[in-house]
């Protein structure tokens, strides 16, 4: 049965709205921030928290959706898309057992998200992407950060055509493998030769890695030490095998894991949607929409294109944020 697009938000909330934690509703949202003051800068510059939230009473009423949430989202021409859905941890933050609720953090102090409506309140014509469906083109994947995307982003780049030929057919949504690549990430940003990525932050990531590998052991090392640099790089060059491969490992499956969950689900919600922009948060996020979009042909079949913005949590000032998006609409 071929995907026909949705007509309406009802339509689109009943497919991936389930009773399951699983359902892609626990990794998904829309652009509908309620509590964005436009007339009083003070209060909100007081309340970035409660800027960015999306709360169960604003989404339902009696157990149904409220009429102000459904005034309020909305699918048509654009769509916003970041790198790597968060991962929540629902036994204990009962918050994310209600949908909705990627990119509207607001009970960590350290989430950024709040950025999102002020780029939307301070955009123009922000307006017109207000309320758009929000998510991540990588879903389940467990990983504090993803150091090797790039390298991902290249290996799928490279992979032959017939592997972008996905069946034009619904995909279950609620059957999304998870992926952990924790230790790989670690791995990653351990071995990295970039500069930025201090010794400070490798001893940091040893420590990480050392629950769960015997042959790594930091317990004698202290930051203030003043022997600390050549311990640290001492124990990266005693264990360099074992995180080189990890690294490696890393690579392989999140690219497998894109190419086996995150492809067919981001190709069916644009044949579900058939946006005209998606608003890529960051450089990575472009990167990767943008190859799928090439590789799948959807840019030509569907005329989906992929926007950059500056991502919501960079330094760049909030003006330069949403000029950004202002350009992009």
């Amino acid at each position: 049965m071929k995907v026909k697009p949705v007509k309406n938000t009802k339509e689109f909330l009943d497919i991936i709205d389930g009773k399951s934690n699983n359902y892609y509703s626990k990794v998904s949202s829309f652009a509908y921030y309620p509590y964005t003051y436009r007339d009083n800068r003070d209060e909100y510059n007081e309340n970035k928290a409660k800027v960015a939230e999306l709360s169960e009473n604003d989404i339902y009423d009696n157990g149904k959706y409220s009429n102000k949430f459904l005034d309020n989202i909305k699918i048509g021409d654009y769509a916003f898309v970041g790198l790597n859905a968060a991962n929540h941890d629902q036994k204990n933050n009962k918050k994310y057992d209600i949908s909705f609720q990627t990119m509207h953090e607001s009970n960590n102090s350290k989430s950024k998200d709040f950025y999102i409506a002020r780029m939307l309140r301070d955009a123009p014509d922000g307006g017109k992407a207000s309320g758009s469906f929000m998510f991540d083109i990588i879903s389940h994947t467990i990983a504090t950060n993803l150091p090797m995307i790039g390298s991902v982003i290249t290996k799928i780049k490279h992979k032959p055509d017939n592997e972008f030929q996905l069946p034009d057919e619904p995909f279950n949504l609620n059957n999304i493998e998870e992926c952990n690549i924790e230790y790989g990430s670690l791995s990653y940003l351990i071995v990295s030769q970039n500069k930025k990525v201090t010794l400070k932050d490798k001893y940091d990531a040893l420590k990480l890695l050392s629950k769960t590998n015997n042959t790594i052991n930091v317990k004698n090392i202290d930051k203030d030490d003043n022997e600390f640099d050549n311990k640290v790089k001492s124990i990266i060059h005693n264990n360099e095998n074992t995180l080189k491969q990890l690294k490696k490992q890393s690579i392989y499956e999140l690219t497998d894991h894109i190419m086996t969950n995150d492809l067919p689900v981001f190709v069916y919600l644009m044949r579900l949607l058939r946006p005209k922009k998606l608003l890529c948060f960051g450089e990575n996020t472009y990167k990767l929409v943008d190859a799928l979009l090439d590789q799948t042909n959807l840019k030509c079949k569907l005329g989906i294109h992929a926007e950059k913005l500056i991502h919501y949590s960079n330094s760049s000032s909030d003006k330069e944020k949403s000029d950004r998006l202002n350009n992009s609409l």
